[in-house]
Protein backbone atom coordinates (compact mmCIF):
# COMPACT_ATOMS: atom_id res chain seq x y z
CA UNK A 1 0.00 0.00 0.00
CA UNK A 2 1.14 3.27 -0.69
CA UNK A 3 1.76 5.93 2.14
CA UNK A 4 -1.20 8.19 3.01
CA UNK A 5 -1.66 11.20 4.86
CA UNK A 6 -4.67 11.36 7.68
CA UNK A 7 -6.12 14.37 9.33
CA UNK A 8 -6.54 13.71 13.24
CA UNK A 9 -9.32 16.21 14.31
CA UNK A 10 -10.04 16.39 17.92
CA UNK A 11 -10.13 19.51 20.66
CA UNK A 12 -7.97 17.85 23.30
CA UNK A 13 -4.26 18.25 22.01
CA UNK A 14 -3.31 15.62 24.63
CA UNK A 15 -5.74 12.99 23.06
CA UNK A 16 -4.67 14.03 19.05
CA UNK A 17 -0.90 13.29 20.86
CA UNK A 18 -1.54 10.13 22.29
CA UNK A 19 -3.51 8.82 19.38
CA UNK A 20 -1.10 10.30 16.55
CA UNK A 21 1.18 7.43 18.31
CA UNK A 22 -0.55 4.65 17.88
CA UNK A 23 -1.67 5.70 14.00
CA UNK A 24 1.93 6.67 13.66
CA UNK A 25 2.97 2.63 14.24
CA UNK A 26 0.88 1.71 11.49
CA UNK A 27 3.69 1.16 8.11
CA UNK A 28 1.94 3.04 5.38
CA UNK A 29 0.92 5.83 6.93
CA UNK A 30 2.97 8.89 5.83
CA UNK A 31 2.12 11.81 7.71
CA UNK A 32 -0.55 13.16 10.45
CA UNK A 33 -2.34 16.58 10.22
CA UNK A 34 -4.27 18.11 13.25
CA UNK A 35 -6.63 19.88 13.71
CA UNK A 36 -8.53 21.50 16.65
CA UNK A 37 -11.81 21.96 15.67
CA UNK A 38 -14.19 20.44 12.79
CA UNK A 39 -13.16 23.81 11.05
CA UNK A 40 -9.77 23.55 11.04
CA UNK A 41 -10.64 19.65 9.47
CA UNK A 42 -12.23 21.62 7.02
CA UNK A 43 -10.00 23.79 6.10
CA UNK A 44 -6.86 21.79 6.30
CA UNK A 45 -8.22 19.47 4.01
CA UNK A 46 -8.66 22.21 1.34
CA UNK A 47 -5.01 22.75 1.79
CA UNK A 48 -3.77 19.25 1.45
CA UNK A 49 -6.26 17.57 -0.93
CA UNK A 50 -4.06 14.32 -1.06
CA UNK A 51 -5.52 13.54 2.53
CA UNK A 52 -6.84 10.13 2.02
CA UNK A 53 -8.31 9.50 6.21
CA UNK A 54 -9.79 11.93 8.59
CA UNK A 55 -10.17 10.96 12.18
CA UNK A 56 -12.43 12.90 12.99
CA UNK A 57 -14.14 13.86 16.35
CA UNK A 58 -18.11 13.95 16.81
CA UNK A 59 -17.92 16.87 20.13
CA UNK A 60 -15.97 19.75 18.75
CA UNK A 61 -16.26 23.88 19.24
CA UNK A 62 -16.83 26.17 16.03
CA UNK A 63 -18.18 23.33 13.94
CA UNK A 64 -18.74 19.80 15.22
CA UNK A 65 -17.87 16.66 13.40
CA UNK A 66 -21.13 16.34 12.15
CA UNK A 67 -21.02 19.91 10.58
CA UNK A 68 -17.64 19.31 9.29
CA UNK A 69 -18.07 16.20 7.26
CA UNK A 70 -21.32 17.38 5.96
CA UNK A 71 -19.90 20.41 4.70
CA UNK A 72 -16.85 18.27 3.38
CA UNK A 73 -19.31 16.09 1.65
CA UNK A 74 -20.63 18.82 -1.04
CA UNK A 75 -17.19 18.90 -2.43
CA UNK A 76 -15.64 15.55 -1.48
CA UNK A 77 -16.45 12.04 -1.84
CA UNK A 78 -13.43 10.53 -1.96
CA UNK A 79 -11.63 11.09 1.46
CA UNK A 80 -12.58 8.57 4.21
CA UNK A 81 -13.91 10.32 7.15
CA UNK A 82 -14.28 7.81 10.49
CA UNK A 83 -15.79 9.30 13.67
CA UNK A 84 -14.97 9.00 17.14
CA UNK A 85 -17.17 9.02 19.94
CA UNK A 86 -17.65 8.21 23.68
CA UNK A 87 -20.32 4.61 24.09
CA UNK A 88 -23.49 6.82 24.83
CA UNK A 89 -22.85 9.15 21.90
CA UNK A 90 -25.89 7.20 19.67
CA UNK A 91 -27.84 9.87 18.30
CA UNK A 92 -24.59 11.86 17.06
CA UNK A 93 -23.34 8.62 15.84
CA UNK A 94 -26.47 8.37 13.63
CA UNK A 95 -26.39 11.86 12.38
CA UNK A 96 -22.43 11.23 11.56
CA UNK A 97 -23.49 8.37 9.65
CA UNK A 98 -26.32 10.53 7.85
CA UNK A 99 -23.79 12.90 7.27
CA UNK A 100 -21.42 10.98 4.75
CA UNK A 101 -18.84 9.36 7.41
CA UNK A 102 -17.31 5.96 6.34
CA UNK A 103 -17.11 4.58 9.81
CA UNK A 104 -16.88 4.83 14.10
CA UNK A 105 -14.92 4.10 16.25
CA UNK A 106 -14.60 4.48 20.34
CA UNK A 107 -12.13 6.36 21.94
CA UNK A 108 -10.69 3.53 23.70
CA UNK A 109 -9.72 2.07 20.40
CA UNK A 110 -6.15 0.76 19.72
CA UNK A 111 -3.80 -0.15 17.07
CA UNK A 112 -4.61 -3.33 15.64
CA UNK A 113 -8.55 -1.58 15.15
CA UNK A 114 -7.52 0.69 13.86
CA UNK A 115 -5.28 -0.27 11.34
CA UNK A 116 -9.33 -2.66 10.29
CA UNK A 117 -10.37 0.24 10.23
CA UNK A 118 -8.71 1.97 7.76
CA UNK A 119 -8.16 -0.77 5.37
CA UNK A 120 -11.78 -1.41 5.33
CA UNK A 121 -12.47 2.22 4.11
CA UNK A 122 -10.00 2.08 1.52
CA UNK A 123 -11.01 -0.29 0.44
CA UNK A 124 -14.42 1.02 -0.12
CA UNK A 125 -15.97 -0.17 2.88
CA UNK A 126 -18.01 0.83 6.08
CA UNK A 127 -16.72 -0.09 9.56
CA UNK A 128 -18.23 -0.07 12.96
CA UNK A 129 -16.37 -0.92 16.40
CA UNK A 130 -16.77 -4.19 17.40
CA UNK A 131 -17.84 -3.58 20.57
CA UNK A 132 -20.51 -1.83 20.21
CA UNK A 133 -21.84 -1.65 16.41
CA UNK A 134 -24.58 -4.52 16.13
CA UNK A 135 -25.80 -3.92 19.61
CA UNK A 136 -26.64 -0.06 18.80
CA UNK A 137 -27.84 -0.15 15.38
CA UNK A 138 -29.95 -3.00 15.99
CA UNK A 139 -31.26 -1.37 18.83
CA UNK A 140 -31.44 2.43 17.53
CA UNK A 141 -33.80 0.58 14.34
CA UNK A 142 -35.12 -2.25 15.78
CA UNK A 143 -38.72 -0.92 15.04
CA UNK A 144 -38.09 -0.07 11.98
CA UNK A 145 -40.89 0.11 9.12
CA UNK A 146 -40.58 0.11 5.23
CA UNK A 147 -40.13 3.53 3.44
CA UNK A 148 -39.94 4.59 -0.37
CA UNK A 149 -37.02 2.95 -1.92
CA UNK A 150 -34.31 5.38 -2.79
CA UNK A 151 -31.13 4.38 -4.51
CA UNK A 152 -31.10 0.83 -3.32
CA UNK A 153 -28.79 -1.52 -5.78
CA UNK A 154 -30.46 -3.23 -8.82
CA UNK A 155 -28.89 -6.21 -7.59
CA UNK A 156 -30.49 -6.81 -4.67
CA UNK A 157 -33.89 -8.96 -5.59
CA UNK A 158 -36.99 -8.45 -3.48
CA UNK A 159 -36.35 -11.93 -1.88
CA UNK A 160 -33.16 -10.40 -0.81
CA UNK A 161 -34.90 -7.10 0.62
CA UNK A 162 -37.68 -8.94 2.36
CA UNK A 163 -34.69 -11.07 4.28
CA UNK A 164 -33.12 -8.15 5.19
CA UNK A 165 -35.90 -6.05 6.56
CA UNK A 166 -36.56 -9.30 8.50
CA UNK A 167 -32.73 -9.30 9.63
CA UNK A 168 -33.02 -5.81 10.82
CA UNK A 169 -36.02 -6.49 12.75
CA UNK A 170 -33.69 -8.70 14.60
CA UNK A 171 -35.18 -12.22 13.59
CA UNK A 172 -32.97 -15.40 13.64
CA UNK A 173 -32.39 -17.38 10.54
CA UNK A 174 -34.37 -20.15 11.46
CA UNK A 175 -37.34 -17.51 12.66
CA UNK A 176 -36.80 -15.69 8.87
CA UNK A 177 -36.76 -19.44 7.16
CA UNK A 178 -40.23 -20.32 8.83
CA UNK A 179 -42.03 -16.72 8.29
CA UNK A 180 -40.29 -17.03 4.20
CA UNK A 181 -41.20 -20.95 4.35
CA UNK A 182 -37.61 -20.74 3.25
CA UNK A 183 -35.04 -23.76 4.40
CA UNK A 184 -32.16 -22.12 7.04
CA UNK A 185 -29.53 -23.17 4.59
CA UNK A 186 -31.01 -20.98 1.82
CA UNK A 187 -31.50 -17.76 3.99
CA UNK A 188 -27.94 -17.87 5.13
CA UNK A 189 -27.24 -17.63 1.43
CA UNK A 190 -28.81 -15.01 1.28
CA UNK A 191 -27.52 -13.12 4.13
CA UNK A 192 -24.25 -13.76 2.39
CA UNK A 193 -24.81 -12.47 -0.50
CA UNK A 194 -26.83 -9.51 0.89
CA UNK A 195 -23.07 -8.91 2.78
CA UNK A 196 -21.54 -8.90 -0.18
CA UNK A 197 -23.43 -6.88 -2.44
CA UNK A 198 -23.81 -3.76 0.35
CA UNK A 199 -20.16 -4.07 0.88
CA UNK A 200 -21.04 -4.98 4.59
CA UNK A 201 -19.02 -6.77 7.55
CA UNK A 202 -21.62 -7.69 9.66
CA UNK A 203 -24.96 -7.14 10.59
CA UNK A 204 -24.94 -3.50 11.77
CA UNK A 205 -23.72 -3.01 8.47
CA UNK A 206 -26.87 -4.25 6.76
CA UNK A 207 -28.80 -2.30 9.03
CA UNK A 208 -27.17 0.84 8.07
CA UNK A 209 -27.50 0.54 4.63
CA UNK A 210 -30.64 -0.73 4.72
CA UNK A 211 -31.68 2.20 6.36
CA UNK A 212 -29.44 4.66 4.17
CA UNK A 213 -31.35 3.17 1.32
CA UNK A 214 -34.50 3.67 2.53
CA UNK A 215 -35.83 -0.02 3.43
CA UNK A 216 -36.40 1.18 6.63
CA UNK A 217 -36.48 4.01 9.14
CA UNK A 218 -35.04 4.87 12.16
CA UNK A 219 -37.48 4.24 15.08
CA UNK A 220 -38.73 6.99 16.97
CA UNK A 221 -39.13 7.67 20.70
Amino acid sequence: MEPIEIILADDHEIFRKGLEVTISRIPYIKSVIHAASGKEAVEKLEANPQVKIIVMDIRMPEMDGIEATTHIRKTNQEVKILGLSMMDDRANIVNMFKAGANGYLLKNTNKLELLEAFQNMLAGKNYYAKDVAEVFLLKEFSNSTTLKKKHITNDITTREEDILRLICQQYSTREISEILCLSEKTIEGHRKKLLDKTHSRNIAGLVWYALENGIIKEAKG
